[in-house]
Formats: C-alpha cells, structure tokens, sequence
C-alpha cells in the first residue's frame, strides 16, 4: 500500500479549466502573452466565435473523461504526423492533460510555423514564444524534439521536468474551484485542436496518435478564420453531437488585445 500511495502521489495534480489561470501558466513556463491569451469559448455558432479575439490559432476542449471517444484508424495522417510534436499522457501526467494541451498547442504552433514558411502557423511562430534564455518550454522542446524521441519518450521527459512540474503544481492551486488532491482523479479531460498544414489535428495525449479531422475548406468571406470555423465543426460533429452533454467547455488561444 505504501508503494501505491508514493506511486499515486508522483501524479501531477490537475489544472481548473481557467483561461486567466491558463494563461498565467502559459506565461510561466513560456507563452509570450503579451501577443497571445487564453480565453473563454461561449458557444460554436459563427456570431459567437467572431466575438472572440482575433485570430483564434488553436481550441482547447474539456469534457467528461466518460466522453472520450475511441480512436479511428482511418483519422491516423502518418505523413503529416512526422510534422507534429505529440506527447504520450504516461502515468506521471495521468491528470495533467490541461498542461498537456497547452504545451501541445504553442509548441506544435511554434514548430509547425518555424519549419514551413507556407504554413497557417508561419506568421504566428514568431511571436508565440517569450524571448529569453530562461523559457522553460523552449528548452523542454529543443531537448525533445528529434526524429528520434517517441511520444513516450516525450511524455517522460515532461514527467521528469521539474521546472515545468514547479509551475505546473503552482497553479494547479489556483481557480475558482477547490483544488483536487494530488492523486484523486479529475474525471475530465482536456484535448487540443490545432492547424496543421491546413488540416485540424486533434492532440490528445491519451490516444495513440494525433487525430486528423480533414482539411480545412478555405472558404472566404465568413465572419472567422477558415480554420476555426473547421475545428468548431470538428468538435461540434465528434464530441457534442449528444444534446444532452452540458458538462463541457471551451477555450481559445487567441490575440491578446489588451
């Protein structure tokens, strides 16, 4: 029993569904928030996604854990995986998968921008990350971002990150709600969607590879980006085709316009 308590107590604790809360760790470990912030998504429809600021370059989504839906072969991309940075949720991060999305999402927004000049995430790559030589995610990923690290392998290395566990645990305590003990399971989970060469991944650390929803239509003159008009679909068609799941929510990385 003793040997199951330390176990369970090396599990990163969980991180509320807060955009300011969100943000602020972003900030910690890297994000470059005086360009960028997490934000609140209050519905799908296009009137409200064009309420949120602009442009909108990736959606985090949190839901049931009892939601989670079964992988389909048939949305495995392997050319344009070899282009994205994936992190395999091991034991350790059982409940860190907020931490998870938001470090898939700005650094596959980073990498993706930084390696194809003709990509959707090219013009944003730039300014995604803060400068300096102490940006821990930036470390993380130039330690970890080789042909020949595997998405445990990542997800290992995030594990044993103490300065990304520091502010990880730090903010875990912050939010409106009460904390979740270390150890004690959240019963939610947080997935990215991401531009990908204009197809809408979905990153979800706990599958085994990353989700390709299809091409993004480039349809002109709506009221929001033809990306995520397509991740907004995405979600809408996989996760809330069920009317009566309520217990979900939905956030942005966005400009920062204030």
């Amino acid at each position: 029993m003793a040997s199951e308590k330390k176990v369970r107590e090396n599990r990163w604790p969980p991180v509320e569904s807060n955009p300011e809360v969100l943000t602020k760790l972003g900030e910690a470990i890297g994000l470059n928030t005086a360009e960028w912030a997490l934000t609140d998504v209050f519905g799908l429809d296009e009137e409200l996604l064009a309420m949120l600021p602009q442009p909108v370059i990736g959606l985090i989504l949190l839901f049931p854990s009892a939601s989670k839906t079964s992988v389909d072969t048939a949305k495995q991309n392997a050319a344009l995986e070899k282009q994205i940075f994936f992190i395999k949720q091991v034991y350790e991060l059982d409940d860190a998968c907020g931490t998870i999305a938001l470090i898939h999402s700005i650094t596959n927004i980073y990498l993706n921008g930084k390696n194809n000049d003709n990509s959707f995430n090219a013009e944003y790559s730039r300014t995604i990350l803060a400068q300096g030589d102490n940006n821990v995610l930036l470390n993380y990923i130039n330690n970890n971002n080789g042909d020949d690290k595997t998405p445990e392998d990542k997800g290992v290395a995030l594990a044993n990150n103490k300065d990304i566990l520091k502010y990880h645990s730090s903010f875990a305590e912050q939010g409106q709600t009460q904390g979740i003990p270390q150890g004690v399971s959240s019963k939610h989970h947080f997935v990215a969607f991401i531009n990908i060469n204009n197809h809408v991944f979905e990153l979800d650390g706990c599958k085994p590879f990353p989700i390709d929803h299809g091409a993004i239509p480039q349809t002109q003159g709506g009221l929001v980006s033809p990306f995520l008009t397509a991740a907004a679909d995405a979600i809408k068609k996989v996760y809330l085709s069920d009317t009566t799941l309520i217990d979900f929510s939905i956030i942005a990385l966005a400009a920062n316009n204030e």
